[in-house]
């Protein structure tokens, strides 16, 4: 609450305010009217140490006990008696918003719900171990970021990394612990959960950071176990450990960790295997990561303690070299890794992505803001970036770990490839229709009709266009589809062609989708196609193959329909329950780009975007301001003037 200016008019006053505020009593002055001031304060009031007394000014400092405080202030022009009552602080309350919502590179979200009469001074995420053991390290104690408003109703959200810490992958138990200004603490209820920990897709990398957290968090009982896993992976070099570096580091932390003596040898040991594990992972990247997020936390920290802007600028430009060095590394590694175009594009990751324009605009926009002393539209920036970047890993890495979505676009490109099959199968029954007309007409000495019927091309080349994947395919790659049916009559192929989309149907309700009316209408028109052709009647084949080729369509869009709602309820689940490692950053969505940034217009009623309390920024700046008129109000060497000026302010404010 702001403080209060007492006016001195003699008689009694009474007021209402915090318990524990301080009541500031200063007599200025050298006269005898300063000396035979008396203060008589009561039970509720305690003194407190004030200002170092001068010659000129003498001042008393009371901390407000309550329930109710006075003060008698007696001077030679009368008396003064003031009676506070004291507004009791009540200790916060803290909830939290779901678990943890876990990125792709086992970074996490914490979401809580915290509230207190005056504001919450301090929150973190308290670890504990399950066991009362002896450990390497302690565990992490997990600071997070404070609500924006003291009323609790909306959530406050921390990017917490964890990776390379030895707890990581853990179970322990967790508690969110949050704090007010006396000291007063909210806690949510202890729940038992493992952290989560940077995923790695090698085998030997992920037992060697395995080992190292068992190291650490239990050396006394896990001690034996990890030198019995270190020697047998040194049993067979050319199964686990081709790699003649690997092997030799193996062996050495083998031989450390049997000749250790004190925790600080474990230690050692400890890092070793994790620093392997990273090598093996991946490469020298994880060097460049390691500076990325240390520049980030050092601009983090440095905008949240308001630093000077040469200070801002030396680390943002620090940031950028080290966002530059990363990238450029990911696109090295990316490249030797490279994936099918096609298959990123069905998944969504189309042309939608982040530029390094787009960092280093977001990166000015940054220090712009700590210029003009915006530091919560500064901060605001960070999260975003350190967001983006922690989506764009987690979408190369989810990119790879989707089986079930794979193999639905391998069906679609079954589908694709059986409808231009069917296309060509109909092509070359149409011809034999006509030519067997041709010959029954010239046997009549009529002449043959070599056209098609009349918009029976056009027809054709709109259902060409129409299948999915059709775009692009040459009349070469035409003929040839059409060249690798020549084997078997055309009912044989007619039939083989319906057990196969028989095939795909099944697979797709294995895969949890649900049956398309336009496939079942595929495959009976596919039936009614092989009977005719088995019976000769290829005109009759014609019609049925038509509509056969019309049912794989509709059946493509169904599935392409039914793909897309199913990776937006996941989406929408991953929002409401948390995301599973590696989920988030995966396309799926059809709003949202490969980084999970909404690609609709700017909805600030989407419940996606966080609008930030009214000018938050400006209600600080003030603050300060009000702060430093009643600091050159309270020294009474100023001159009259200039503090009736700072009283008008005050008042007016």
């Amino acid at each position: 609450m702001p403080p209060l200016l007492i006016t001195m008019t003699g008689g009694e006053q009474r007021l209402r305010t915090p318990v524990n505020s301080q009541l500031i009593v200063r007599i200025a002055g050298e006269g005898q009217a300063a000396a035979q001031t008396v203060l008589a304060p009561n039970a509720g009031l305690k003194p407190v140490e004030g200002r170092e007394a001068r010659p000129d000014l003498r001042e008393e400092r009371y901390q407000i006990l309550g329930p109710q405080a006075e003060l008698a202030i007696t001077t030679p022009a009368g008396r003064q008696r003031l009676v506070v009552e004291a507004i009791p602080d009540h200790p916060p309350e803290v909830k939290s918003v779901g678990g943890p919502e876990v990125n792709g590179r086992g970074t996490f979200n914490l979401t809580y719900r915290g509230k207190d009469d005056y504001g919450i001074s301090s929150a973190e995420g308290v670890v504990e171990p399950l066991a009362d053991e002896r450990t390497l390290v302690p565990p992490p104690r997990i600071a997070l970021a404070l609500p924006v408003d003291a009323a609790g109703e909306t959530d406050t959200k921390t990017l917490v990394d964890l990776t390379d810490n030895p707890w990581s992958g853990a179970r322990v138990r967790f508690t969110i612990v949050v704090k007010d200004e006396a000291g007063q603490e909210g806690r949510t209820a202890t729940v038992e959960m493992v952290l989560p920990a940077r995923p790695f897709r090698d085998p030997l990398a992920r037992s060697l950071a395995e080992e190292r957290r068992r190291l650490v968090t239990a050396p006394g009982s896990g001690r034996r176990r990890v030198q019995t896993a270190l020697d047998a992976l040194l049993i067979a070099p050319d199964s686990f450990t081709p790699q003649p570096g690997v092997f030799l580091g193996l062996k050495t932390a083998a031989l450390r960790l049997r000749r250790a003596r004190t925790d600080a040898d474990l230690t050692e040991v400890a890092d070793l295997l994790w620093e392997m594990a990273l090598k093996i992972e991946d490469g020298d990247l994880s060097d460049a990561e390691k500076q990325l997020r240390q520049a980030q936390d050092r601009l983090k920290e440095a905008i949240d303690k308001n630093a000077p802007d040469d200070e801002i600028k030396r680390l943002t430009q620090d940031l950028k070299q080290a966002l530059d060095k990363f990238l450029k590394e990911m696109a090295q590694k990316q490249g030797k890794e490279p994936r099918d175009q096609g298959e990123r594009r069905e998944r969504g990751q189309q042309s939608k992505s982040v530029t390094p324009d787009d960092l280093d605009k977001m990166l000015k926009d940054m220090a712009e803001a700590m210029k003009r002393g915006d530091t919560a539209e500064a901060q605001r920036l960070m999260e975003q970036l350190r967001n983006i970047l922690e989506n764009l890993q987690s979408a190369e890495q989810g990119g790879k770990s989707d089986q079930a979505g794979r193999e639905m676009q391998k069906q679609m490109k079954e589908l694709d490839q059986m409808a231009r099959d069917q296309q060509g199968l109909r092509d070359e029954t149409f011809k034999e229709g006509q030519d067997k007309r041709g010959a029954e007409q010239g046997q009549r000495g009529q002449r043959p009709q070599r056209g098609q019927p009349p918009g029976q091309r056009g027809q054709q080349g709109a259902e060409q266009g129409q299948q999915p994947g059709q775009q692009g395919q040459s009349g070469k790659g035409q003929q040839g589809q059409q060249g690798q049916q020549g084997e078997g009559s055309a009912g044989e192929r007619q039939q083989a062609l319906r057990q196969r989309l028989e095939d795909l149907e099944k697979r797709m309700k294995e895969n949890g989708m649900k049956g398309e009316e336009g496939l079942s209408d595929a495959e009976d028109a596919m039936r009614e196609a092989e009977n005719a052709l088995k019976q000769g009647r290829p005109g009759d084949a014609v019609d049925a193959q038509g509509r056969a080729l019309d049912g794989l369509k509709r059946g493509a869009e169904g599935m392409q329909q039914q793909m897309q709602e199913m990776a937006e309820g996941e989406g929408q689940g991953e929002q409401e329950g948390g995301q599973q490692p590696g989920q988030q950053g995966q396309a799926g969505s059809r709003d949202d780009d490969p980084l999970g940034r909404p690609t609709r217009g700017r909805d600030m009623t989407d419940g996606r975007v966080r609008v930030p309390g009214a000018d938050e920024s400006a209600v600080q700046r003030a603050r300060r301001i009000m702060e430093e008129l009643r600091r050159k109000l309270g020294d009474p060497s100023r001159p009259r003037e200039e503090l009736d000026y700072f009283e008008r302010l005050l008042r007016r404010n």
